[in-house]
């Protein structure tokens, strides 16, 4: 302040700078702490505002497209990288939302069950099987992982001990990714994923780490009830695909199963498969290495939806292999359909193996009614699964 004081005199400022030092010291030593906390107000404001509207547009396109997001692109939480929604943004809690399969629960299945029944990824069988089709089981069998639950929920499941009432042993995405390296040291002609839908997120990270190390082909073995956008995620690591192609008429489908847009969902999967798999390929001993194999189960009373099915897969592609199965029988009475309480008659499955052929159909399988016998129905054991995952190697 020597200058204001050596020209008070002469200056109009320097005499307002005199009277008033002690004043403007004082300002001049806070201004930059002023300065600061409004920058620091400024942009803390902007970054609540920015939060604030990115959660308004995610809410807003979360509704709109309702099970379209998929990739975890809106999750916060760390090592939860699944085809959910997150709808909290905290470094603690991610409350999720599942819409990996058609029925969109969007349940938060880190803390419960969805409509599949499930939670973890849950295994019920470990296993080589020798009952699937020809080209899938052959002489050396196939081997099998059974996951447990479903989200079709069909009122005649055979499979229901595992499917209605879950149970299994749970595993990581990386102990399954040894479980299938295991599976192949067993001398299968191929790994059989039997109702994977509901888990297709976390087996598809388990088969990116397995895959470089299988030498026989992965086989997608599920109810057909599958979002396309689910199937995208496993191209590369699926090599054949054997959908189930169950019910044609929304209506039987909505009462047998409670799902009234199968069909369409189903064959949109199918085409999708198609496309990621074009060719039916075969090696030298007849099993399937790459390709689709669609299965169909005809029903007592509805061989009319099984023509439906067969017309459509005509139409479809005439050259694709189905599996046209007489295996079905009661796995427990259902006092609400008493046509499902029998075994299907030997005409009523000849009546759609005919139609088949007049369709224009010409590649594909059938089975004797023989075969409809719990006989060839897989044991599930915990006990068993657990003694099985205790000798697999940990490799990831």
């Amino acid at each position: 302040m020597g200058l204001a004081y050596f020209c008070a005199e002469r200056c109009a400022l320097c005499a307002f700078v005199a009277r008033n030092g002690v004043v403007l010291r004082r300002i001049a030593y806070n201004l930059p702490l002023f300065i600061g906390g409004t920058v620091y107000l400024l942009v803390c404001g902007a970054l609540c505002v920015a939060v604030a509207a990115s959660a308004v547009v995610g809410a807003f396109f979360a509704r709109a497209r309702r099970g379209f997001l998929f990739g975890a692109a809106n999750k916060v939480c760390a090592k939860r990288n699944t085809l959910v929604k997150s709808r909290q943004i905290s470094y603690y809690i991610c409350v999720m939302e599942c819409y990996l399969c058609p029925r969109n629960c969007g349940a938060d299945r880190s803390a419960g069950r969805g409509v599949c029944g499930v939670d973890g990824l849950l295994v019920s069988r470990i296993s080589v099987h020798n009952w699937e089709e020809p080209c899938i089981s052959g002489k050396k069998g196939s081997g099998t992982v059974f996951f447990a639950g479903c989200n079709l929920h069909c009122r005649f499941c055979q499979n229901y001990r595992i499917s209605a009432l879950p149970h299994g042993v749970y595993v990581s995405e990386e102990r399954l990714a040894d479980i299938l390296l295991y599976v192949q040291t067993l001398g299968v002609a191929n790994i059989n994923l039997v109702t994977p839908t509901h888990f297709s997120d976390k087996i598809a990270r388990a088969l990116r780490l397995a895959k470089p190390r299988l030498t026989v082909p992965v086989v997608y073995n599920t109810s057909g009830y599958d979002k396309v956008q689910a199937l995208a995620q496993l191209q590369g690591l699926v090599d054949v695909y054997l959908p189930d192609l169950k019910f044609a008429s929304p209506e039987v489908s909505r009462r047998l199963a409670g799902a009234p847009d199968y069909f369409d969902v189903a064959t949109r999967a199918i085409t999708e498969m198609r496309r990621q798999q074009p060719q039916d390929v075969f090696d030298d001993d007849g099993y399937i290495v790459r390709g689709v194999v669609v299965r169909h189960l005809v029903l007592p009373s509805f061989t009319e939806d099984s023509k439906r099915i067969l017309d459509w897969l005509a139409h479809f592609d005439k050259d694709i292999y189905v599996s046209l199965m007489s295996q079905y029988f009661p796995a427990r009475t259902d006092d609400a359909f008493p046509q499902l309480n029998r075994r299907l008659f030997r005409h009523e499955y000849d009546n759609v193996r005919r139609y088949f052929f007049n369709v224009g159909l010409h590649n594909g399988y059938e089975q004797d009614v023989s075969s409809a016998t719990e006989d060839y129905l897989p044991d599930f054991d915990d006990g068993d699964v657990q003694q099985t995952i205790d000798k697999v190697p940990k490799v990831f």
